[in-house]
């Protein structure tokens, strides 16, 4: 840990923050007992830029929007999310010190690949600390919305990410912004980026969901409908199946013109290998589902073909999970 404080190279640094990233993933908080005040302290130092390894000459003057190693920023950020995800909400009590550090990559003078960097940190805290992130959470909205004028896609799919997270959580705060989500949202649409028109879907799911009345709900769902099965980014895959299963028992007219990618999704709900860990609660939903719409002989024939379009291993996962 003191190699954060006390090495001056910068790739040294770098590594030092994948290895520790590593090491929460598959240690979880344990491994960061008893050290995270200290990595907490020089995290922020390399936020700020005055870690020993960014060290400025003395007689140059220190500028906020000066150039700095995106390598390590998206180290530390990826440190960050780690032990966001690991930590929860008992995390909040030192991201309040690092939020004044992170808000320096939101300027808008600061390049589109740090504002992405952070905006995956916001989102994540978002997602793993609600209680604390709801007094920042309109904040946070705004600025997503205004990072998505700038048009870049990689930092248009944090923001839908984001936007998606603020909608499921706070749908107070996010209502009144419906219009404006939505119309920003449009653009990913039509994106080439497939990550990103990803996101804006599973986004828009997480908005129907929260707050069905708020939008012009037949829209929403065929823009939705028409766009899965998600094949980018394949762990928001969860969203979309928690709002197919839900619009399955209150509102099943809207999804009855969209069986076959409806169909698809569910199957690839099935492929822990894809999907990640993103479906697994909604397993046996699932798997009810399909066998509901495959129950009469035209979408039988259909959810076969379906089925069969997968590699051998993967029909084999499928049809183990229907039966």
């Amino acid at each position: 840990f003191d190699t954060l404080q006390t090495d001056s190279n910068k790739s040294v640094i770098g590594q030092v923050c994948f290895s520790l990233e590593e090491l929460t993933q598959k240690l979880g908080p344990a491994v960061l007992e008893g050290h995270l005040a200290n990595i907490m302290e020089h995290l922020d130092m390399l936020l700020k830029e005055k870690a020993l390894c960014q060290k400025i000459d003395s007689d140059e003057e220190e500028d906020d929007d000066e150039d700095h190693d995106e390598v390590i920023l998206g180290s530390v950020t990826d440190l960050l999310i780690s032990i966001i995800k690991v930590s929860g909400e008992t995390f909040s009590n030192y991201f309040k010190d690092l939020l004044p550090a992170l808000n320096r990559y939101t300027k808008p003078s600061r390049p589109a690949s740090d504002k992405t960097a952070v905006m995956g940190v916001l989102a994540e805290a978002i997602n793993c600390m609600p209680s604390y992130m709801s007094q920042h959470a309109e904040y946070i909205l705004q600025s997503a919305l205004t990072f998505m004028e700038e048009g870049n896609e990689g930092l248009s799919r944090n923001c839908c990410y984001t936007l998606g997270c603020i909608c499921e959580l706070f749908n107070d705060k996010a209502t009144p912004f419906y219009a404006q989500i939505l119309a920003a949202m449009g653009k990913v649409f039509a994106c080439k980026d497939q990550e990103a028109k990803d996101n804006a879907v599973s986004a828009a799911a997480r908005m129907v969901c929260a707050a069905p009345t708020a939008l012009p709900l037949e829209d929403c769902v065929n823009s939705i409908l028409t766009n899965i099965p998600l094949t980018g980014d394949y762990e928001e895959t969860g969203a979309v199946v928690r709002f197919i299963v839900l619009f399955s028992k209150e509102k099943p007219e809207l999804l009855a013109n969209h069986k076959e990618n409806i169909l698809k999704t569910l199957c690839y709900a099935l492929l822990p290998e894809r999907t990640g860990e993103s479906c697994v609660h909604y397993e046996t939903d699932v798997v009810t589902l399909f066998k509901q719409m495959s129950a009469d002989a035209d979408t039988q024939t259909l959810a076969e073909s379906i089925v069969g379009s997968f590699d051998e291993d993967e029909q084999a996962i499928i049809k183990t999970k229907f039966n």
